[in-house]
């Protein structure tokens, strides 16, 4: 089945269908200003009725496209798989002519209107909706994610750019469905003219679906991010149900900031060390005072900031054995070992936890 001569589908689209076997049955489309091509039943239809059907090998996946093996060694990295599909459909529509679905992308739109390609002028009408913020957020992560993936990739064809991605994520979210574990979600031609969502909502993996389990072990955040990190203070924390290396992981700073990448994680190192020793110090300080005597501090645990050659710092965390009333120093005893004396008020430190009397 197909469609008549008075079809509002271009000819090289139909011939597109024809060629991979896409075909539907009850089904005639029409055109309206403001509205676009859409499907009217010409049928009534019932549950498990096949109006459109369309092999697997036509549909635009991860599985299928170009450089298949480097996305997939994306989504093993733990990039989200719609955003992987958003650069597969970007790949393949910088392929031109040479794409399997040159014909088919050249009957969609460059990108869906969401506010997340939105100026900002046209962001302030949605001021007081949340809307603004959920798509400023989230681009700000599908950028994050993106410069993970350059450094990643081993695609035989270079990636398009980011502003190319961005266009091509408006298709994923709005128009894939999830095909099967193996393909996962998928541009479905055909299908997806006849249903799909232009909703800015949040997806899974979007700032604020924190309701994963953080990682304790000292080796595994050391892991995902770098030897130290434990030890400097930051935390990793899974979103929803499952964590990998891109969108399902948080990355938490010392001083409680989220990124959403591990580049970002990195870039914010050196300014994360040193917020959170100013923020950490106050902290103490107001500790003191509640404490009452400095001797009261005795037995906490600290991590002091040492700055090393070139500018770059590094935590060395230990315990406060005693404090020397006279010379107003603590004798800290460091995890690897080492001690010294110590003048807290003279250098950048960290509370990490303080001993509470029975």
């Amino acid at each position: 089945p197909g469609a008549s001569m008075s079809s509002p589908l271009p000819p090289p689209l139909l011939a597109w269908f024809r060629r991979h076997r896409v075909s539907w049955a009850g089904l005639r489309f029409e055109v309206a200003e403001g509205r676009g091509v859409y499907g009217v039943a010409e049928v009534d239809l019932n549950p498990g009725s096949v109006v459109v059907a369309v092999p697997k090998a036509a549909m635009l996946t991860r599985k299928n496209v170009r450089d298949a093996n480097a996305l997939h060694a994306l989504l093993a990295l733990g990039l989200p798989s719609v955003e992987v599909l958003g650069l597969a459909i970007a790949l393949e529509r910088a392929a031109g002519k040479s794409s399997k679905w040159h014909a088919y992308l050249q009957s969609l739109p460059l990108h869906e209107p969401l506010p997340l390609l939105w100026s900002a002028a046209e962001l302030r009408m949605l001021a007081g909706t949340g809307l603004d913020e959920t798509s400023q957020r989230r681009k700000r992560r599908l950028l994050e994610n993106y410069r993970s993936a350059v450094e990643e990739w081993e695609g035989a064809a270079p990636l398009p750019s980011s502003e190319e991605y961005l266009r091509a994520c408006t298709l994923s979210s709005s128009r894939a469905f999830l095909v099967d574990g193996e393909h996962g979600e998928g541009l479905v031609p055909l299908a997806d003219l006849l249903n799909h969502k232009a909703a800015l909502a949040e997806e899974q993996g979007d700032e604020g679906d924190e309701g994963g389990e953080e990682i304790q072990a000292t080796d595994e955040i050391d892991g995902r991010l770098w030897t130290g990190a434990a030890a400097e203070g930051w935390v990793v924390r899974a979103k929803g149900k499952t964590g990998q290396k891109w969108g399902n992981w948080i990355y938490v700073g010392p001083s409680g900031t989220k990124y959403h990448s591990k580049v970002a994680a990195f870039e914010a190192r050196d300014a994360e060390a040193h917020r959170a020793a100013d923020t950490d110090s106050v902290a103490l300080s107001r500790l003191k005072s509640e404490a009452g005597p400095p001797e009261a501090l005795v037995g906490a645990r600290v991590s002091v900031l040492w700055s090393e050659e070139g500018g770059a710092g590094a935590w060395y965390p230990g315990q406060l054995w005693a404090f020397d009333a006279a010379t107003r120093e603590y004798h800290i005893l460091y995890d690897d070992n080492s001690e010294e004396r110590l003048d807290l008020t003279k250098v950048k430190h960290r509370l990490l936890y303080q001993l509470q009397p029975p």
